[in-house]
């Protein structure tokens, strides 16, 4: 089960953070988790809302869907080649 921080927490966050829709694995979002997972990478969530505006996330990474995955102080990603490549 995953422990979802609330967004500001996340962003907040000094390491690797990963915002996931919250309530149904979407394949994306359960895709860049299992990378992360494989690799060993430690990682914080937080939810995004399927149907709501999410207003947060918006402000916060320019777009309102997930996955959205950020590193230190380095810009979210959302893009599936840019969430592979801060993989690699």
């Amino acid at each position: 089960m995953l422990n979802y921080l609330p967004l500001a927490d996340l962003i907040a966050h000094p390491g690797l953070r990963l915002v996931l829709v919250q309530g149904f694995p979407s394949p994306w979002g359960q895709a860049a988790k299992a990378i992360f997972e494989f690799k060993g990478l430690d990682y914080v969530v937080a939810a995004q809302q399927a149907g709501g505006t999410n207003d947060e996330l918006l402000a916060w990474a320019g777009v309102s869907n997930a996955p959205v995955v950020a590193w230190q102080d380095e810009r979210p990603l959302h893009r599936w080649v840019d969430i592979l490549m801060l993989a690699e």
